[in-house]
């Protein structure tokens, strides 16, 4: 239903729309517009999205949760510092001396792993967000529309009341000219 055809066409009666009214629509357009409508307020690709996470996807998330947060700079502090304190104080042979080499290719290897990971994840959420805004963007295209025809419909009805007042008006004054 998104196809680049109907895209356009929704453009042009969008346009329509613009300089018209609703009630001047083709009843083919009006139909185009209920199933154009229809279709994308579909919300099954933003929940395709969230629920067909594939294992990668999944893993990366996660990784991403527990790499921004305050228990992951917790336990990797208390990791570095028993380190330095294992290596420069408690044992005889150390396994890694000052300047702690060992440490710094371990400290390399986690931020050139970690880095990446929470890249994906957050291409994937930049994905999902996209997505939303443009389901957002649907909805208040067709909020848009039905607004204009609510005010179109209004002004009709101001207009029928307005001659209906007149009427009484030329009625009452009638009636007061037989008195």
């Amino acid at each position: 239903m998104d196809s680049p055809e109907n895209s356009k066409k929704y453009r042009e009666i969008s346009n329509k729309l613009i300089n018209s009214s609703l009630d001047e629509l083709s009843d083919e357009d009006r139909v185009f517009l209920d199933e154009y409508f229809k279709k994308i307020f579909d919300k099954t690709d933003i929940v395709k999205q969230d629920t067909h996470l594939t294992l990668e996807q999944k893993v990366a998330d996660r990784i991403a949760v527990f790499g921004g947060s305050w228990t992951f700079i917790s336990v990797f502090l208390i990791f570095v510092l028993a380190w330095i304190v294992l290596n420069v104080w408690l044992l005889i042979n150390p396994i890694d001396p000052f300047p702690f080499i060992l440490l710094n290719v371990f400290l390399s290897l986690v931020a050139a792993l970690q880095a990446p990971i929470i890249m994906m994840s957050q291409n994937r959420l930049a994905e999902r967000d996209r997505t939303y805004k443009m389901y957002e963007f649907k909805i208040n295209t067709k909020a848009e529309i039905e607004i204009q025809g609510l005010h179109q419909r209004i002004g009709l009805i101001n207009k029928k009341l307005n001659k209906i007042v007149k009427k009484l008006e030329l009625l009452t004054e009638e009636d007061d000219d037989d008195e």
